[in-house]
């Protein structure tokens, strides 16, 4: 329980995989749970996910430039986001608000990411370099 705001209440567990979670619960708001994943990087190739991808139907482009460890920056004109690795297959943007599937090819480069956020869903960006 919140001390500053009495219904607002957590619950922090593991689910049947033994990942961690948090269950939050408020009134008039519907109850959510987010899951920290337990991801395993051992041979993950961490700079595969650089790279420049284009929206060809939009025109949108952004470019990802791995940092550090499982830490990431999105570049999309003058704007620089951060990003975090959960999975091999997921990166999200600027905490959470945008998430993106990293899709590989049959030799397992990455050559597609679909982004995530609001009212998209995996809209298609395809490497261009």
């Amino acid at each position: 329980q919140q001390w500053n705001d009495a219904p607002f209440k957590q619950e922090f567990t593991r689910n049947e995989d033994g990942e961690m979670q948090v269950t939050a619960y408020y009134t008039r708001t519907p109850t959510f749970t987010l899951v920290r994943r337990n991801a395993d990087f051992t041979d993950f190739d961490f700079k595969a996910v650089e790279g420049a991808f284009l929206n060809e139907e939009t025109g949108v482009s952004f470019t990802i430039q791995h940092l550090n460890e499982i830490s990431y920056e999105v570049g999309y004109g003058e704007n620089k986001l951060n990003a975090i690795l959960l999975s091999k297959d997921e990166l999200v943007i600027n905490d959470y608000n945008y998430r993106i599937a990293i899709g590989r090819n049959a030799t397992n480069a990455v050559d597609e990411l679909l982004l995530t956020s609001g009212r998209i869903e995996k809209v298609r960006f395809t490497r261009i370099k």
